[in-house]
């Protein structure tokens, strides 16, 4: 019996961001296994990937009109599954309604699931097929949408990945109807170990319906070639926001620096944000051997391009909260550079002490400082971390291996409903 997978996604095929590096390598995969492949975007414009002849990508999700969709939301406690769904969530959580903040995330996200709610049901009645599986990529008001809709089409499955901005309670954020959907979902994919232990810890009673799917990165077939007589090369990739600590990393670069004068030091960083004045400031003080480059912005390409082309000595991140196992260390490691990490989410699973420098939580200055030296001053060690880490690339985060392992196991669901 031929296969569908339906992918709710944010914005992809339309966008260049996360999304993009991963499921285009995910949609690889996906062709092999599924008949037909149907891509429904939240949002769309006019730079589209370039696809797969079995993908077909629905638009009307992303393009109807605003004003029926307003009218719809209005309408949204006449609809007595979203009626039922909203007094579910008030008597699971009763103080929600003494609280301004979450009450209104929870009306917003009422309104919002309302209206996904409806278009999908209208768009299943033509477009569902006898073997489908819905997926969404975020597990987001989409998730819980499809979730509702299984009651009309009790044969559907559904899926979602979790990713981190979607998945952890931190600062009093509040996600709404989670119980809901983890009731009827079908399974849930998450991208690192702690994600998974974390839902686990959250969601006791669902915890078999969570599965570990890495994401992963493709394999470049080269390795970063090091050579020290171009300097000691250090490259971070973040956005430059207070989560990102970009400012306590320079102050560990630049105490680094001073103890190593006669060593020059560049510092590459790919990536800008509203911090970026203060960390150009911060700099202003850096001693005559550290030279620091800000790129920007730009496309992962030029990343990639960067590793292949220049010696790295190191790669770094300092960043206070992490959801996964960060894209930019598997990068990193794909082209066998050691990193240096902050031990959150889903950091320690990727770096340890053959590979790489795993910081505290919450690292000082000298921390920071001590980490860099111990990649300046050991070569037969700085080698073996280099060989480690692209020994953890090809064992944990080859994008074609994970892929395919993630394809079989959704595939799977398909397969066993056929059989009952």
């Amino acid at each position: 019996m031929a296969k569908t997978v339906f992918i709710f996604t944010v914005s992809f095929p339309y966008s260049s961001g996360q999304e993009n590096s991963f499921l285009q390598n995910e949609i690889t995969e996906l062709c092999k296994s599924f008949d037909k492949i149907i891509i429904i975007p939240l949002q769309v414009n006019d730079e589209k990937q370039i696809l797969n002849s079995k993908v077909d990508i629905e638009t009307s999700f992303a393009t109807h009109n605003k004003a029926k969709r307003t009218i719809k939301a209005l309408k949204c406690l006449y609809n007595i599954s979203i009626f039922k769904l909203l007094m579910l969530e008030l008597f699971t959580n009763p103080k929600i309604i003494f609280n301004y903040k979450k009450m209104k995330i929870l009306l917003n996200n009422l309104i919002d699931t309302n209206y996904k709610f409806l278009w999908i049901n209208n768009y299943f009645k033509n477009n569902l097929t006898e073997n489908a599986l819905a997926y969404s990529y975020w597990f987001t008001s989409t998730t819980t949408a499809l979730c509702l809709s299984k009651k009309n089409y009790p044969k559907l499955k559904v899926i979602t990945r979790a990713h981190g901005i979607d998945l952890y309670k931190i600062q009093n954020s509040y996600y709404p109807f989670r119980k809901y959907a983890l009731k009827y979902i079908d399974m849930v994919i998450l991208v690192s170990l702690a994600a998974k232990e974390y839902l686990s810890n959250e969601y006791s009673e669902y915890k078999n319906k969570f599965v570990l799917h890495r994401l992963g990165v493709l394999n470049h077939s080269k390795t970063n070639s090091l050579n020290n007589s171009k300097g000691f090369n250090i490259v971070s990739c973040s956005s430059i926001i207070p989560v990102k600590r970009i400012d306590l990393m320079a102050n560990g670069i630049l105490d680094f620096a001073k103890k190593n004068k006669n060593t020059n030091i560049f510092w590459h960083h790919f990536g800008d944000g509203y911090l970026l004045n203060a960390i150009s400031k911060l700099l202003e003080m850096a001693p005559a051997n550290l030279k620091y480059t800000q790129y920007g912005h730009v496309n992962n390409d030029k990343v990639l391009e960067f590793y292949s082309s220049n010696p790295v000595n190191v790669f770094i991140t300092t960043s206070l909260s992490e959801g996964g196992c960060p894209v930019s260390i598997q990068e990193a490691y794909s082209f066998g550079i050691p990193s240096i990490g902050t031990a959150v989410g889903g950091i320690p699973e990727i770096i340890d002490n053959e590979n790489g420098v795993l910081l505290s939580e919450n690292p000082n200055v000298e921390e920071i400082s001590n980490a860099l030296s111990l990649f300046c001053n050991d070569s037969v060690s700085v080698e073996e971390k280099r060989k480690a880490s692209k020994k953890k690339y090809n064992d944990f985060f080859n994008a074609e291996k994970n892929f395919r392992e993630f394809v079989d196991t959704i595939s799977d669901l398909l397969s066993v409903r056929a059989t009952n």
